[in-house]
């Protein structure tokens, strides 16, 4: 074995790698990636006002868990209605395969914007559940907590 810099083959550094809830290990680079994807487009939706995409990310059992109670599907998008997202930055993204076609993804949202008129500036720990129906993936449930 060679060793670079104090390095060897075995403390050499890991690829990311996700858990299953099986105990599997996943190469989670594709894992990551394919969840960020979505979650972008979950907030692109929103900052792009377009309800009807955003209701088809929506899985029809969806529930919104926030401060101020439990969302449907439909109370969820129309709670957008007057959301105006700036910039959204997805940080510290995490995925746990939960089974073949259910993940659940955790990440750090700093997000900038406006809403009733006043701006905001939040840094929210989220966390989204998403299944696979048919082709499609679909959130079926997503939370949002303010960060310490």
């Amino acid at each position: 074995m060679s060793q670079s810099k104090g390095r060897t083959a075995r403390n050499a550094p890991r690829p990311l790698r996700g858990r299953r809830s099986d105990g599997a290990v996943d190469d989670s680079r594709a894992l990551k990636d394919a969840a960020l994807q979505r979650e972008r487009e979950f907030w692109d939706k929103i900052a792009a006002k377009d309800k009807t995409e955003f209701a088809a990310l929506l899985h029809p059992d969806y529930v919104g868990v926030y401060r101020c109670g439990r969302l449907t599907a439909a109370e969820e998008v129309a709670s957008t209605e007057d959301v105006n997202v700036g910039t959204a930055s997805l940080e510290d993204l995490s995925v746990v395969a939960l089974r073949s076609g259910a993940e659940l993804v955790s990440y750090r949202l700093v997000a900038k914007g406006q809403t009733g008129g006043r701006a905001f500036c939040v840094t929210n720990n989220v966390l989204t559940v998403w299944v696979r129906v048919g082709s499609a993936w679909k959130a079926i449930a997503h939370s949002e907590v303010a960060a310490s």
